[in-house]
């Protein structure tokens, strides 16, 4: 038979075209109407003809295609900042046939690891159900973490496997770049996101000193300007832990039906996020602000839509243009002369002379009208004074903030006033100015630093983790522009540096009872094996036996009885065979019931045991192996997988036999309610809505350094009023002093030494100034964690940090003016010299 597909073709066309013919020629033609209606014997080879060449064409394609890759939310540039999670998304298909399998990253490329944790023997594959219907592109996301790539663009290998372990069946390799430490992402929401195009390359997102163009100014920025492609549905994460990165969002004119519904959903990570630091500026400028009104943003607006906007009198002009005035580059410097013999120079100046606002003919600028809601939190923005109309109320939301801008910013006398740039950093932005440092005769604006450039914090995180500031050495010979950019973390998932994994990884491995036997005891040991393996042993066989020959033969007998014996000196008997210690934090930004869960914890097992840590029914549980010890060179690395799409899990989380492996674990959990104070700390009430009994709670008012030991706070149980009950404390009629709850076992954990940091932390930075926070601590680790096989004790406690205050600092603060701000946890007013 032909093998060609024109020769089967042939081939059938005469087996079947012939007989056919033949026959209708006997018969003389159809003879029954009815049957002229049917498929002709060409007609069927022409069908036949072309299923052959169908299945060439599909036998010609790959399995497998991958035409898109993206990190979240950027739609092209595949930006991704190291030690912080994030969400890729993966465009596929499966030509062939239904495909059922998984989706994951390879565990190594080119002989590496591509996800080896910093610091320990461990990497990791993420993983996630794949489902691929018969050529039909269709979007999947991946959650990941790389903790390190110095790189500018990294390979990234990603693979399509039939089940979990099995062999991959097609890989594809894609890139991430990296997105530099003092960079943030600011999504715009938009339905013309080209009005904020002069936003991206000015004074709010570039620090002073920022010069060149192209790829090298873009390293140089603050904040990159995010455009989604498709403004109706913009590609946000549905995972809150993973807007890390993004600092502000701005909004205008956007549905926010654009955005999911539901518990995990792009809305819910976005209401998490501002609760813990972000910034999300609104442009209230028309009708669009009603339907945002009535969607789950809708209770966090400061202000009110009340129609037609009103135009700017000369005036309001006037004063906005002297409120805000032109910034004063680092370009500008080289006309501003610094005497050389003047060692304590005098910084330039901020900003240029005011430049007035030009209104095109009779038309002026417009003001939204805005009717601010009355609650403590909502503030103004006026003018010019406070009786003047404001140019935007905001709102403090947790740690974060909502600004409502009554100014249309796209106006064109707005865009060619120069002042502009200056408005939106400290008004959108809250961006503080940097500092003048003059060494050698030269000065410069030192760059902010990343916790300097957003709100966004996590205790568990950033507690410890934050220096003063990069460190510059005087000595240093310095131009105007070079002076680097600091590297310290903000809201980075790092073991190695920050204070509470550092805390909970010591006092993990002391209540397990395992201790590394030190130096001197291993050079004892040593000392006592090459004493007995050659001299004695030489000796005895010698004299005693009179047959030095039989040396060689208790060699080994010598070796096998130290091995023995340091065995049993080392085994230390903890009375079961697995256990698991629990260390958690629990952070709650007041009233919002939903809290970030960080667990610490250690496993240990007699045997050699995979294990698999999941949290069912919690969709944004992230787990990974901690760093327990330095790993040493050529260690082999232990692979493990987190699995993501459902309920997520870490498996193949192996543990040693007689040794101690850490993991930690971080989520949003739902609490109930939350922690409200209301009134002042002498006379106010604090009432607790969550399921916590709070022991041994304090109350710290961060500024003027205050503490106040509380009752313990019963849960709240459902029925319970806000009138009276134990879940409340009266604050004007405490018992003097307290009594502290008991402890029973618990100190193994260490509670004073964490309970202590957490009152003491002071964070630098306007944002953090008049904070009051909480801190108690609750029995039993959190509920929800699942180990399987399951461990013989399960034991834990957890930290409670309530942040109940927040002050609200506005533009005219003097860290976004004049860069003299005083440090958080010293009233403004006070002397900063010491007595």
């Amino acid at each position: 038979m032909p093998q060609s597909v024109m020769g089967r073709v042939a081939w059938l066309a005469w087996l079947l075209l012939v007989p056919s013919l033949s026959a209708h020629a006997q018969i003389g033609g159809p003879t029954d109407p009815s049957q002229s209606d049917q498929r002709t014997p060409l007609d069927e080879l022409d069908r036949l003809a072309g299923e052959l060449e169908a299945r060439q064409r599909e036998a010609e394609q790959p399995r497998f295609e991958l035409f898109r890759s993206q990190v979240l939310p950027f739609d092209v540039l595949p930006f991704m900042k190291p030690n912080h999670w994030a969400t890729m998304g993966f465009e596929l298909r499966a030509n062939r046939e239904d495909y059922r399998g998984v989706f994951r990253t390879a565990a190594e490329a080119g002989g590496q690891p591509q996800a080896r944790l910093v610091d320990t023997p461990r990497a990791l594959v993420y993983e996630r159900p794949a489902l691929l219907p018969k050529r039909q592109t269709v979007r999947r996301e991946l959650t990941v973490f790389l903790p390190g790539f110095n790189r500018n663009t990294n390979p990234l290998l990603v693979e399509l496997a039939p089940e979990p372990g099995s062999r991959p069946e097609a890989a594809f390799q894609t890139f991430v770049q990296r997105l530099e430490p003092h960079q943030w992402i600011v999504p715009v929401l938009s339905r013309d996101p080209e009005t904020f195009n002069t936003w991206a390359k000015s004074s709010a997102t570039l620090p002073y000193s920022a010069e060149g163009s192209g790829p090298a100014l873009d390293r140089q920025l603050y904040y990159r300007l995010v455009y989604p492609s498709n403004p109706e549905a913009p590609a946000l994460p549905d995972h809150p832990l993973c807007w890390t990165t993004t600092s502000h969002l701005i909004w205008r004119e956007f549905n926010p039906e654009g955005l999911s519904r539901g518990s995990f959903s792009q809305q819910q990570a976005l209401i998490d996020w501002l609760h813990w630091g972000g910034q999300i500026t609104i442009l209230a400028t028309g009708p669009s602000l009603a339907a945002l009104e009535d969607s789950p943003l809708g209770p966090y607006l400061p202000a009110r839509y009340r129609g037609q906007a009103d135009p700017l009198t000369a005036e309001e002009l006037q004063a906005l243009s002297d409120a805000y005035r032109p910034p004063f580059w680092s370009a500008d410097l080289y006309a501003y002369n610094i005497p050389e013999s003047n060692q304590a120079a005098t910084p330039p100046p901020r900003e240029h002379p005011a430049d007035p606002i030009e209104p095109s003919g009779e038309r002026m600028p417009l003001l939204a009208r805005l009717e601010p809601l009355d609650h403590p939190d909502v503030r103004l923005v006026p003018i010019a004074g406070p009786n003047s109309r404001p140019v935007a109320i905001e709102r403090r939301i947790g740690r974060g903030r909502i600004t409502l801008l009554a100014l249309d910013p796209s106006d064109p006398a707005l865009t060619r006033w120069k002042g502009l740039e200056t408005l939106i950093r400290r008004v959108v932005f809250r961006k503080p100015v940097e500092a003048w440092f003059y060494a050698n005769g030269l000065g410069a604006y030192r760059p902010l630093a990343p916790t300097e450039t957003t709100w966004l914090r996590y205790v568990a995180r950033d507690l410890g983790a934050e220096p003063a500031g990069n460190e510059i050495d005087p000595d240093d010979r310095l131009t105007r522009v070079d002076l680097p950019f600091s590297e310290s973390p903000a809201a980075a998932w790092i073991d190695t540096t920050a204070a509470l994994p550092t805390a909970a990884r010591a006092t993990l491995e002391r209540s397990s009872g395992l201790v590394i036997p030190d130096n001197r005891f291993v050079l004892r040991v040593l000392l006592l094996y090459l004493l007995a393996l050659v001299p004695l042993n030489w000796v005895v066989c010698r004299f005693l036996f009179r047959r030095q020959e039989l040396a060689w033969a208790v060699a080994p007998l010598i070796a096998f009885g130290f091995a023995l014996g340091v065995e049993r000196m080392a085994a230390v008997d903890v009375g079961f065979n697995s256990s698991c210690d629990e260390i958690d934090l629990v952070e709650i930004q007041s009233e919002y019931p939903r809290a970030h869960l960080t667990r610490f914890g250690s496993l240990y097992t007699s045997g050699r045991v995979d294990f698999t840590i999941r949290t069912p029914g919690n969709p944004t549980s992230l787990i990974l192996p901690m760093r327990s010890y330095r790993s040493l060179r050529n260690e082999q690395i232990q692979v493990s997988t987190y699995r993501s799409g459902g309920d997520p899990q870490l498996a193949g989380f192996q543990v040693q036999p007689r040794s101690l492996a850490m993991f930690r674990a971080e989520s949003m959990v739902d609490l109930g309610g939350g922690i409200t104070l209301e009134g002042d700390l002498t006379t106010g009430r604090v009432i607790n809505r969550t399921t916590l009994e709070l022991l041994d709670p304090m109350l710290v008012d961060v500024d003027r350094r205050i503490e106040r030991a509380l009752p313990s706070i019963a849960a709240w149980n459902p029925g319970q009023t806000d009138a009276a009950g134990s879940h409340i404390v009266d604050l004007g009629n405490l018992p003097d002093p307290p009594r502290s709850a008991a402890r029973p076992d618990l100190d193994w954990a260490e509670l004073d030494v964490y309970l202590q940091r957490l009152r003491d932390y002071v964070w630098n930075g306007p944002a953090e100034r008049g904070a009051i926070r909480l801190v108690a601590w609750a029995r039993d680790p959190q509920p929800g964690l699942e180990l399987n096989p399951r461990v013989d004790r399960h034991r834990g406690v957890r930290l409670v940090v309530a942040h109940l205050r927040y002050g609200l600092p506005g533009p005219d603060d003097p860290a976004y003016t004049t860069g003299t701000s005083p440090p958080p946890g010293r009233p403004p007013d006070e002397d900063p010299t010491p007595p």
